[in-house]
């Protein structure tokens, strides 16, 4: 699902070993399709039951957020283009992570859904209009403002932070049918991200 999508460009991209399980979503949770286990077993891995787990040590110790996932990965390499950054470019890595795992959600992608949540219905004025500024205002603001020039999040190289905003421009771009190559900035960002 989308919430691998970043994760799996990263572990791919980087030649670490993994393999993946396909949930299937149910009622009660996510399965695995090929049934190895159920929405109560998944629980007990990952108390949500819907978003992806990664299980980082035989006797069962998992990931459970993606933005733990991917740093996990960083550590588990010496030799790529995401590893070895310095303290400075690891503190903006932090920076960046922590930024994504709560703004684009609940700003940007709730102004695009859901701009009642940003005003109140019982103040005059607030009609279609305002909440096409609050759509226009939650897809530019959000990423535009915040990308740097050179096409790279941080320090001119791909690192974590470039596969997990590429996922939120796929989101955005397909699933929720934004159609965000009207943002050229963001657009270049993600070619270079997904080079």
């Amino acid at each position: 699902g989308s919430c691998t999508l970043a994760p799996g460009i990263f572990v791919n991209d980087l030649g670490i070993p993994f393999t993946s399980v396909l949930l299937k979503p149910g009622a009660t949770g996510c399965g695995a399709v090929d049934g190895s286990f159920t929405p109560t077993d998944y629980k007990a891995i990952h108390f949500i039951g819907y978003v992806p787990a990664l299980k980082v040590t035989p006797d069962g110790e998992h990931m459970l957020h993606r933005r733990a996932i991917l740093s996990f990965g960083v550590v588990q390499i010496t030799d790529s283009r995401c590893a070895s950054v310095p303290d400075t470019e690891q503190a903006k890595i932090q920076d960046w992570t922590t930024w994504l795992s709560g703004t684009p959600h609940g700003c940007g992608c709730a102004m695009w859904l859901h701009p009642t949540r940003f005003t109140a219905a019982d103040v005059p004025g607030v009609n279609d209009e305002v909440h096409g500024i609050i759509k226009e205002t939650g897809r530019r603001k959000i990423f535009e403002s915040r990308l740097p020039r050179d096409g790279f999040a941080i320090g001119g190289k791909t690192t974590i932070v470039d596969f997990q905003v590429a996922l939120f421009y796929s989101w955005d771009n397909k699933i929720l049918d934004i159609g965000m190559t009207r943002y050229a900035k963001y657009s270049e960002f993600v070619r270079n991200a997904l080079k």
